[in-house]
């Protein structure tokens, strides 16, 4: 039997039952035996494992099955972390050391073990939190983010050459990962969706570890009215909206919700239609949370950009989905729609939505210096039809704040936002207007009518019930 057929089978948990049967354990020494603490036993574990796996007893693919193992649970393997948990626990009942004490947010002194050997130490401390949206290790110091506030925790890292030693164990056991002075900085996922961010100097002052989960895993409109990102009424609205196929740009602050409401209008559309995503890595995982959809994944990372933006353009699709557009991504979406194609999806940094022509147009010019600005600025406000933004509250809320139209008028070479939803933040409540313009009804009903007519009669209904009295029209340029 192989190790990893002996991680996947179903095996006594005794920890498990020690806690269900109320028996605690100390923070500090054990009571009844001062003799060991924990540091001394995991190191104790540690050094029983090293030799074990070390012997010339083992052979070269039992000791390769070993690393791929420890890789797994690095990542996050669950069933990997449970065989590595129990082949510890295992020790340390032969040894007779169940009983010494260990840090109370483990839940036995195995996993305490395996997280101080395989893991990342006392950030473990932060599974405790799974509302938590970020977690830090920086330096030996430890911060997680509490409702919308980083809080140093007490625990720590035992020093700072243990977070150099998790960065060299990452190294080791994340494929293709190279952290040095030239490579200061590098980005990874565990299995369970949580990303981490590895910085280094010169690019940093201390060596730190940026944790980031993703803690909505449901993408529905109903999830997202459930959270108080939207109106609950409004569901049916943006159901609507989604499946209109627009042209759509989804902006606010870093960690504002964009890639989830992103992610939740991909999954309100047609499961037949092919996209294809743009970004500079892996970090929206369509195919992972979508596997029965057909997706197409092009990556900027390795610098060739404009290359990237040809292959996108050559490969058959229904629509694009620019994610996190920083740069020359702009081109490529706004290339995508002139060809036919609709229902861009994307996501930007901006808060202000009147200058969204102008910034993209920046970003485009600044990759092609010969091409004039202003006319950037038509072409997007041409393509462009909806834009909402999003904040994050005080509370770490995530709310929409507005949703309105671009328009662009040939005649005059102006263009303008239109706004349909206004969020106000001190009564807590949403506004609206319902003058949508002529050419926006006419692409949603060109795409499909009877959508078209409940997205309009719906957003006529909520203007009569909570009009926005404030002005809704501002000009880009």
């Amino acid at each position: 039997m192989t190790l990893q057929d002996k991680s996947n089978e179903s095996v006594f948990d005794l920890n498990a039952y020690l806690n269900e049967h109320a028996v605690t354990v100390e923070h500090h020494v054990s009571t009844k035996d001062k003799t060991f603490n924990f540091e001394q036993v995991w190191r104790k574990v540690k050094q029983y494992i090293d030799q074990l796996y070390d012997s010339k007893k083992v052979s070269t693919q039992e000791k390769e099955q070993r690393l791929h193992l420890e890789y797994q649970a690095m990542i996050g393997h669950t069933a990997s972390e449970k065989y590595l948990i129990d082949e510890i626990e295992s020790y340390l009942r032969e040894q007779h050391l169940l009983h010494v004490g260990y840090p109370a947010f483990y839940h036995s002194l195995a996993e305490a073990c395996f997280h101080e050997i395989y893991g990342f130490g006392s950030f473990a401390k932060w599974q405790a939190f799974p509302h938590s949206t970020d977690g830090i290790i920086q330096g030996k110091d430890i911060w997680f983010n509490i409702n919308g506030k980083f809080i140093r925790q007490k625990e720590t890292l035992r020093d700072e050459a243990h977070v150099w030693e998790i960065i060299r164990t990452l190294q080791l056991r994340v494929r293709g990962l190279r952290i040095n002075e030239n490579q200061p900085e590098a980005e990874f996922d565990r299995e369970d969706g949580t990303r981490i961010k590895v910085v280094v100097p010169p690019r940093s002052y201390k060596p730190t570890i940026i944790f980031r989960r993703f803690i909505i895993n449901q993408y529905s409109f109903q999830e997202q009215a459930e959270r108080g990102t939207i109106a609950t009424d409004d569901v049916p609205l943006f159901e609507n909206l989604a499946k209109l196929q627009l042209n759509t740009i989804i902006s606010g602050k870093v960690q504002s919700g964009k890639s989830t409401f992103l992610k939740t209008f991909y999954s309100a559309r047609d499961p037949n239609l092919v996209a294809v995503l743009i970004e500079s890595s892996p970090e929206s995982y369509l195919k992972r949370d979508f596997p029965e959809r057909l997706v197409h994944d092009f990556y900027t990372s390795d610098g060739n950009i404009h290359q990237v933006i040809r292959d996108v353009l050559r490969t058959p699709h229904d629509y694009i989905i620019a994610q996190e557009v920083r740069g020359i991504e702009a081109e490529g979406a706004i290339a995508g729609t002139e060809r036919g194609t609709r229902g861009l999806l994307m996501t930007y940094h901006i808060t202000n939505p009147k200058n969204v022509p102008r910034q993209l147009a920046k970003h485009i010019t600044d990759a092609f210096p010969a091409r004039i600005e202003h006319h950037e600025m038509t072409r997007i406000a041409e393509q462009l039809d909806i834009g909402i933004t999003m904040t994050t509250l005080s509370n770490n809320e995530k709310r929409v704040t507005s949703v309105y139209e671009i328009c662009y008028d040939d005649e005059t070479e102006q263009a303008w936002i239109n706004t349909f939803i206004h969020y106000n933040e001190e009564l807590d409540t949403w506004f609206y207007n319902a003058n949508i313009s002529e050419s926006l009804q006419e692409k949603m009903r060109a795409y499909h009518p009877r959508r078209a007519q409940a997205f309009i009669r719906h957003l006529r209904d909520r203007a009569s019930a909570n009009p926005y009295h404030n002005k809704t029209i501002l000009k880009c340029y």
